[in-house]
């Protein structure tokens, strides 16, 4: 069978991050040609995305794709023939072992994906997921917090540090958590249905696509009490983040997530100043107030990063309160 080599590349791209690093499990780190879809999957992630061919196999995904890549000509045949996948293009042709086993797909099939009720993801999903993303944590040990907890219309997340929740226009059937790892790849897939299981949660894209993540176990508890904050509410300035970058490079602190700055905001403007052992740095930014002079420290990272999806502020007493339509982000203040 002939195919466009744009075409077959796209997809593979797509569905590479079902692809499992090492291969803990037999066929974790191939396409699978399945004849109506090419699928990877991890134990994870699994992705099945349409594509048609007159064969079903397996083949090694790392050298099937830079030997793709390599390649110039814009179609490419592909022949299965006593478990060897012959390739041509142009003048070029190869053949790579492919396999017939089946253990992948048997583990593919126990997911049940023609068998799914699917149902309209609710509008903001996609949107809140990316906004709430950042501040999951990344240490998988602390548990649910290394996961997006998505319950009735609510997106959730923390890293024990910071909180972030999205509010949805309406509310899913069934409460699930998925891990950061699946959360970086679906907001690739902008997908409009899914529907969830008790070990899995599956989503679909117009084109039918299906991207499936491991719906971890467990329930992320309610953290909206949280976000009731008293305090100054200030609409700061864009500018302040080109602020934020440059005091960060002398900023107090061994480690990104233990690292503060101090911002003082008075009737001169907003300063942010970062000093350590080595030396300081501070810029001014200009800024209308006329309210009597506070100043605060922050994590710079933490504050850059929020300010891209909000630039409303309360600060409270030991916490800073970030707001925007149905967005809603609080952070602890270091001391």
């Amino acid at each position: 069978m002939k195919v466009k080599r744009e075409e077959l590349l796209k997809i593979l791209a797509a569905v590479k991050p079902g692809l499992a690093k090492k291969e803990l499990v037999e066929q974790a780190t191939h396409f699978i040609f399945a004849g109506k879809n090419i699928i990877t999957y991890n134990d994870r992630i699994c992705i099945s995305h349409p594509f048609k061919t007159d064969f079903s196999c397996s083949v090694k995904a790392e050298d099937f794709y830079k030997l793709l890549m390599k390649m110039e000509a814009d179609e490419v045949e592909l022949v299965y023939d006593k478990d060897v996948l012959l390739i041509k293009s142009g003048k070029v042709k190869s053949g790579m072992a492919a396999s017939k086993d089946t253990k992948v797909l048997d583990l593919v099939d126990l997911l049940e994906l023609d068998k799914q009720k699917w149902l309209p993801i609710p509008e903001g999903f996609t949107e809140g997921i990316y906004l709430c993303m950042f501040s999951i944590s990344k240490d998988v040990s602390q548990g649910f917090l290394s996961c997006l907890g998505v319950q009735g219309d609510m997106i959730m997340s923390s890293d024990d540090v910071r909180i972030s929740s999205y509010k949805m226009k309406s509310k899913i059937k069934k409460n699930f958590l998925i891990p950061l790892t699946s959360v970086i790849e679906l907001i690739k897939f902008k997908p409009i249905k899914y529907s969830v299981s008790d070990a899995w949660v599956y989503f679909k894209t117009e084109d039918d696509v299906c991207f499936s993540s491991r719906n971890v176990e467990g329930e992320f508890p309610d953290l909206q009490e949280y976000f009731k904050t008293e305090g100054l509410e200030l609409k700061l300035p864009k500018e302040l983040r080109s602020a934020i970058d440059l005091t960060m490079i002398m900023a107090e602190g061994e480690v990104d997530l233990s690292k503060k700055i101090s911002v003082s905001i008075g009737p001169d403007g907003i300063i942010c100043r970062g000093e350590k052992e080595t030396g300081w740095v501070e810029k001014e930014v200009e800024f209308k107030y006329k309210g009597k002079k506070i100043t605060f420290f922050i994590n710079p990272q933490f504050f850059g990063q929020v300010l891209s999806k909000s630039t409303v502020m309360t600060l409270g007493e030991g916490k800073a309160l970030f707001e925007s339509d149905q967005f809603k982000h609080i952070m602890s203040l270091p001391v």
